[in-house]
C-alpha cells in the first residue's frame, strides 16, 4: 500500500542525520560548520524525535527516555532494533561544499539549469548513484538567492526581475545577539509597533491581553531554538548564529499575538505588516 518510493535524506557537512541513519549515532558534533547550503547548517534536526516515535510503534516511554538521555549528554546510540528500522526506511547521504559546487556545475553543463546549493546536495546524491532507478530531487529554493555559491561554482547568476526589484525596497530587520533576552526584545518591539499603530488608527486598545498571554508559545520556541511557522527556517542553528534575523515572513504570527491578536485581527490592515515584518 502507498506510493512505491524510497526516501533519501541528504545533508551537507553537518551530518548528524546521515550518521544517525547509517550508524545509529545521534550525537552532536563539536560545532556547526558554515557551508554553502546555509539553511542546512544545524545540529539538532527537529523532526528526529517524531520519526523515531513512529518507527518505535508509538512507544512514547522509550522515546522519552532516549531524548532525555540525549538532552543530558548530547549523544545517543540508537537501540539496534530502532536503528535497523530507520536505515530500512530511509537512505542518507552527506555532501561537502566541493560536492555541492560539483553538482551545481554538472547540472548546468548537462541541463542549463541553475541549482541552489541546497538543491545541489540532493543532485550530488543522484550523480553518485547508478542511474537505473528514476529519482526526483526536491529543490527548496531558487539559485537567485545564492549568488555567492553560483560564483564559486563559476556560474553566472540569473536574477529574475521580481528579485531585482527587491533591491530597491527598504529592508527592516532587528539583529539578535546570543545572550540577549530575545523574549523581551520581541515583546518590546511588538508593543512599540502596536502603540504606534494604535495612535495612527485612533483606536483605544488595551495591551493587557498581550501581557496576559505572556508569550507562552514563544518562550519554549526560543529555548529550544524552534520557531513557530513563519518566523524563519534557521531552527536550532540559531544557537550558533551570531546575528540571526528577528523575523522573516508574516502569516505565522498568530502564535505570538495570542489573545491580543484575536482581538485585533478584525481591524488589521495590510499596511501594518511592513512596520514589523521583513518580506
Amino acid at each position: 500500500m502507498g506510493l512505491p518510493i524510497r526516501l533519501v535524506t541528504v545533508v551537507n557537512s553537518n551530518d548528524i542525520i546521515h550518521r544517525t541513519v547509517q550508524h545509529g549515532d545521534f550525537s552532536l558534533a563539536e560545532s556547526v560548520k558554515a557551508t554553502l547550503a546555509s539553511a542546512m547548517d544545524i545540529q539538532e534536526p527537529y523532526n528526529v524525535e517524531r520519526i523515531l516515535w513512529l518507527l518505535s510503534g508509538s512507544d512514547s516511554r522509550l522515546i522519552k527516555t532516549l531524548m532525555e538521555q540525549f538532552n543530558i549528554s548530547k549523544r545517543l546510540k540508537l537501540p539496534e532494533d530502532l536503528h535497523r528500522k530507520l536505515s530500512k526506511t530511509l537512505g542518507s547521504c552527506s555532501a561537502s561544499d566541493q560536492d555541492i559546487v560539483g553538482a551545481m556545475q554538472r547540472c548546468w553543463e548537462e541541463n542549463q539549469y541553475l541549482l541552489c546549493p541546497h538543491s545541489a546536495v540532493a543532485a550530488h546524491y543522484h550523480y553518485s548513484q547508478p542511474h537505473s532507478i528514476p529519482r526526483c530531487c526536491l529543490a527548496p529554493a531558487s539559485a537567485a538567492k545564492f549568488q555567492d555559491a553560483l560564483l564559486r561554482a563559476g556560474l553566472a547568476p540569473q536574477i529574475p526581475p521580481e528579485i531585482s526589484a527587491l533591491t530597491a525596497m527598504e529592508t527592516r530587520s532587528t539583529p539578535l545577539e546570543r545572550g540577549q533576552d530575545w523574549t523581551q526584545v520581541l515583546r518590546g518591539r511588538i508593543e512599540a509597533v502596536a502603540q504606534q499603530w494604535e495612535a495612527q488608527a485612533g483606536k483605544a486598545t488595551s495591551l493587557g491581553k498581550l501581557k496576559e498571554c505572556d508569550f507562552q508559545d514563544l518562550s519554549p520556541a526560543i529555548k529550544l531554538g524552534r520557531y513557530p511557522q513563519g518566523i524563519g527556517n534557521t531552527r536550532r542553528s540559531l544557537g550558533h548564529s551570531e546575528t540571526p534575523s528577528l523575523v522573516r515572513g508574516a502569516w505565522g504570527w498568530e502564535h505570538l499575538w495570542g489573545c491580543w491578536w484575536q482581538q485585533q485581527q478584525k481591524w488589521l490592515r495590510r499596511d501594518f505588516f511592513p512596520q514589523l515584518f521583513v518580506f
